[in-house]
């Protein structure tokens, strides 16, 4: 028997700790399920993989697979069992609702074809910087369109004939499997947007935009990832499901973010690998979605001075909305559904603990706050033009309960939870100076917690800090325990 050791703080553990020693506890304490698999469901794999092989090639129709699976005895349904089970091991490569009689005995015949693909899009890059190389590659108008915007076509994919077979696996057929994948998405009936083999926009041009960003009116938003780091894969995924699901589509030409008239000194983000810019029938403006592999930032391109603030409310939550479903079907596609994304805003501080933009700042949902994610000591309300994004709230800024109230409360809550107080202190928005002139005044008044509380309760701005305060004085005295029952029943 092993002993595993912890270092856990069990005298004033904090949510996340109780979270952890539960994960690595449920982790310890799993004991693996045994799976009985046929043994004939093996005979079936070395069978097909040896008549694949024997035919010359990696794709078998289920036609070609049923017959086998009938000789051994197979009941109905079980082929299709069987087939999925190696589909999840990468034995196969089996996707019923997309291509139900293509099997591929070798699952890297997709990754092959994409890989000419980009290999393709490296010659032609090649060709165009130097002219001398461009004898061996062919170009026209639609290679010209894949090189420049990633815009594929059937007639691109046929030009490379490996692992075609007639009346099982085709061109169509690969589209078809690409395109449900979120690799591609659909711009035309002849047309594809394939956005993983475009150039990359360099990160001082997408830093120049996002100071451009400052004069539309609108903060850009940030989707960040509890990893600190983007999936791999999401950004392409989520692109597509944008495309091909929402109705948004790709301009190529920008608009500057402050409405004015592009120039081409200042089209910064072009279509890239990591920017895309899209615009949505009956929609004001258009959306610039980057990724800059730690998060990702949507600008949303229109002149507010034509708009109503209720109008850019109704705009960016929208965005959001569409936007937020799109990365979790990307995270979905590409294997990271834990992952979920949350909202926040580049940190719009100069700090030198936080002196690059790349930083984000937490942000508050209800309380209507941000909360620099490398300093937690910088926090303060929301600008206006951040609001915008808010659900909720209307994009309005909370209001300011009285200071001393507020005071009397945040002293009440630390005293309970020291180890807690700068998380609870910037909840309740008390600048530095006011934590600490609370710390030196013990002599509170407990009716000043009530009142502030009757007066969130007919606000009803702050639900969340609610919450945090009646778990805090359950676990305090057996007075403030039972008012914690009494809170409970009114405010949450």
């Amino acid at each position: 028997m092993k002993e595993i050791i912890f270092p856990v703080n069990t005298k004033k553990a904090d949510e996340d700790d109780k979270k952890e020693a539960s994960k690595i506890r449920a982790s310890i304490e799993r004991v693996a399920k045994k799976h009985k698999i046929p043994i004939w469901w093996f005979i079936l794999q070395m069978i097909l993989e040896a008549l694949a092989h024997r035919l010359g090639r990696r794709v078998l129709s289920k036609d070609e697979c049923l017959h086998i699976s009938d000789s051994l005895g197979f009941v109905e349904g079980e082929l299709d069992t069987a087939l999925a089970f190696f589909d999840k091991l990468n034995i196969f490569l089996y996707k019923k609702n997309i291509l139900p009689n293509v099997v591929f005995t070798n699952p890297q015949v997709p990754v092959d074809k994409l890989s000419r693909l980009i290999e393709k899009q490296y010659h032609l890059k090649a060709a165009e910087a130097d002219p001398t190389k461009a004898t061996s590659v062919a170009m026209d108008g639609q290679w010209k369109n894949f090189r420049d915007s990633g815009i594929l076509t059937l007639e691109c994919l046929n030009e490379f004939k490996a692992h075609y077979v007639d009346g099982i696996f085709t061109a169509s057929d690969l589209l078809q499997l690409l395109k449900e994948l979120l690799i591609i998405s659909r711009l035309s009936p002849t047309e594809y947007f394939f956005p993983a083999v475009l150039s990359m926009t360099p990160e001082s041009r997408v830093n120049q935009f996002l100071d451009r960003c400052k004069e539309s009116g609108i903060a850009p938003l940030v989707v960040k990832f509890p990893t600190g780091w983007a999936p791999p894969g999401v950004y392409c995924c989520s692109v597509c499901h944008l495309q091909s699901k929402t109705g948004w589509e790709v301009v190529h030409k920008p608009p500057t973010p402050s409405g004015k008239e592009e120039t081409s000194d200042t089209q910064l983000c072009q279509t890239s690998r990591n920017s895309i810019t899209f615009a949505k029938h009956g929609r004001p403006g258009s959306v610039t979605f980057i990724d800059n592999f730690s998060f990702f930032i949507a600008c949303v391109n229109v002149d507010t001075r034509k708009m109503e603030r209720k109008e850019m409310v109704e705009h960016c939550q929208a965005v959001r909305s569409e936007l937020f479903a799109a990365v979790e079907a990307g995270l979905e596609n590409t294997h990271h559904e834990k992952s979920h994304p949350v909202p926040a805003f580049l940190c719009p501080h100069q700090n030198k603990s936080c002196s690059t933009r790349l930083h984000t700042a937490h942000l508050s949902e209800n309380g209507g706050k941000w909360i620099c994610s490398v300093n937690y000591d910088i926090f303060n309300y929301l600008t206006p033009d951040q609001t915008l994004w808010l659900s909720g709230t209307g994009g309005v800024t909370p209001s300011r309960t009285s200071a001393p109230i507020m005071r009397d409360l945040a002293n009440r809550v630390a005293a309970v939870i020291p180890h807690k107080w700068k998380q609870v202190a910037i909840q309740l928005d008390l600048s530095r100076g006011e934590r600490k002139a609370i710390e030196k005044d013990e002599d509170k008044s407990f009716d000043c917690f009530i009142a502030v509380l009757e007066q969130w309760k007919q606000t009803a701005n702050l639900p969340y800090t609610w919450k945090t305060i009646v778990t805090v004085l359950k676990s305090a005295s057996v007075d403030e325990a039972r008012l914690a029952e009494e809170l409970e029943k009114d405010f949450c």
